[in-house]
């Protein structure tokens, strides 16, 4: 008896402390697992939608479906350059027939590349989805021994969906083990409907250790997480859940307890002191609870009327009469809070819309919504950086509108806003869907055309801009015609910097003004290419 009672009278400041110890170090390996899982999976949705967009790829998929021999080779090249630059385990490309045009990893899907195989089963289902809802589907599934998250995208053109992308990544045993090694202690992955996901538990440590039923009710959201005891054994169990894609995932975390729980069992010889002190503590809780809690509580339930009065006013809330709750200090704080809590979502809410629209303002030309010249030189740097490393061409047009400068100052600023967002309009269409224009400034544009192999290809855009610009203008019942002057350089034919680029293309733009306007030139090539 005395063991029994020395046991539960010590344990409760024992167990409060080991208690927090071990939460706090679950929490942390709890975070490290999200962010892991998130790091491999948040990826996979935007790079199926980068792939989704890619104009040329729709271009190749069907030159590959007309089975052009050239074509098809050029497909599967193209497509190995895009996915190598994304860390994924797998990758397949199919037909709206669920014929396999492209895939990674041959081992996993049956397949070889180029031959008419059928995809997975298991990934049938959520491409069967993608196409009929048209949207991207994110999703867990099992084959054989291997955990897989996966994101399928429809591919469209003209309106029409002809095919799916699905990339994903693998979940297996390794992904605990790794985890283990790293936090120091055992656990294990569980999923409702594929059981045991992950795990570093082995054999009967596994059955002995995983309390289904405890997983169960943190799963189906009865309990945020479970913690289980068994002192015989010195051994405490975490159950905790974590939402990854769409379904719920059971951590189940092992921690060693013997040492931190050894003063529990040596607490017999203890139990007068013990009892005496737990009857002055009582005593002295009385008189402490009511300077501690009662009395700052009858000062707070006056600050929290103010507070209540207050956060309702700012925020335009409408509250009921505090004067319901008079005498329950409780029910006052409770919703003075709560509005204190709306009053500050709906402020940060404000803020993060103006912060979105500060950061679009930072990046594009107010007037025409193309990018400014900070966008340009970012996007410069990084195209040349990728053209450096793959071994392709870009082409960068300098451009320069001719007779703009007598409109705006005859028919006015108005006008002339009119007639740069018009002149704006026409350059994206008259430019390829891979390039981008931007707006430099005044009546200065500038345009970025990547995979551009030589000179006649730009000569080509050139020509195009030159006749859609030239065009006239019919602004409010005012017609007007200009032209426009464009410089042109090429990479890395005119230089291996943005620097040498630049300068190539104003060069060729100047001469192009020297020399009557209206044209399009490309900048001669230095004397060590020449």
């Amino acid at each position: 008896v005395s063991v029994t009672a020395g046991f539960v009278i010590n344990y409760l400041p024992v167990h409060k402390r080991i208690h927090e110890q071990l939460s706090s170090e679950v929490r942390a390996i709890a975070v490290d697992l999200q962010a892991r899982m998130d790091e491999e999976v948040l990826s996979l949705p935007r790079l199926a939608r980068v792939l989704q967009s890619d104009r040329r790829l729709q271009r190749e998929l069907l030159a590959f479906n007309r089975q052009e021999t050239e074509k098809t080779d050029r497909f599967h090249d193209y497509i190995n350059r895009q996915i190598e630059l994304f860390d994924i385990d797998f990758f397949q490309i199919v037909t709206a027939e669920f014929s396999l045009i492209h895939g990674l990893d041959d081992a996993f899907y049956g397949a070889e590349l180029g031959q008419e195989e059928r995809s997975s089963p298991a990934f049938r289902e959520d491409i069967q989805t993608a196409l009929d809802k048209k949207r991207i589907v994110l999703n867990i599934s099992q084959e054989g021994s291997v955990y897989s998250i996966h994101a399928t995208a429809p591919l469209f053109y003209a309106g029409e969906v002809f095919g799916a992308i699905t990339v994903g990544t693998y979940v297996d045993d390794t992904f605990a083990l790794t985890l283990t090694e790293f936090t120091g202690v055992k656990l294990a992955l569980i999923s409702l409907t594929n059981g045991i996901i992950s795990t570093s538990l082995r054999g009967e440590e596994q059955k002995s250790l995983i309390n289904h039923a405890m997983v169960h009710q943190v799963m189906v959201g009865e309990v945020s997480s479970l913690y289980s005891e068994d002192h015989g054994r010195a051994q405490a169990l975490f159950y905790q859940s974590s939402r990854i894609v769409d379904e719920v995932l059971g951590l189940v975390i092992y921690l060693d307890l013997t040492e931190s729980h050894s003063p529990l069992f040596e607490s017999g010889k203890r139990l007068l002191y013990t009892a005496i002190t737990i009857s002055m503590l009582v005593v002295l809780l009385g008189i402490m609870t009511y300077f501690i809690l009662i009395n700052p509580m009858r000062k707070l339930y006056g600050k929290a009327r103010i507070l209540l009065e207050v956060c309702s006013t700012s925020a335009g809330i409408v509250q009921p009469d505090p004067g319901r709750f008079k005498g329950n200090e409780l029910l006052v704080l409770d919703n003075a809070l709560e509005t204190a809590s709306m009053t500050v979502y709906a402020n940060i809410g404000h803020l993060l819309e103006q912060k979105e629209r500060f950061e679009s303002l930072a990046v594009r030309d107010a007037l025409t919504g193309l990018g400014n010249r900070r966008m340009f030189q970012d996007l410069l740097e990084t195209s040349t950086s990728f053209s450096r490393r793959h071994g392709s061409r870009l082409a960068l047009f300098y451009m320069d509108l001719d007779k703009f400068k007598p409109i705006n100052d005859t028919l006015g600023h108005d006008i002339g806003d009119l007639l740069l967002k018009e002149v704006a309009h026409r350059l994206q269409e008259a430019v390829r869907d891979s390039d981008v224009v931007f707006r430099l400034g005044g009546d200065e544009f500038a345009a970025l055309l990547p995979e551009c192999q030589d000179s006649e290809e730009a000569l080509e855009v050139g020509r195009r801009v030159l006749a859609s610009v030239g065009e006239p203008y019919f602004l409010e019942g005012n017609q007007c015609s200009i032209g426009i002057s464009i410089g042109i350089s090429l990479f890395p034919l005119h230089g291996e910097n943005v620097k040498d680029l630049l300068k190539s293309a104003d060069s060729a733009l100047y001469k192009v003004k020297e020399s009557g306007r209206g044209r399009c030139l490309v900048a001669p090539l230095p004397d060590s290419v020449a």
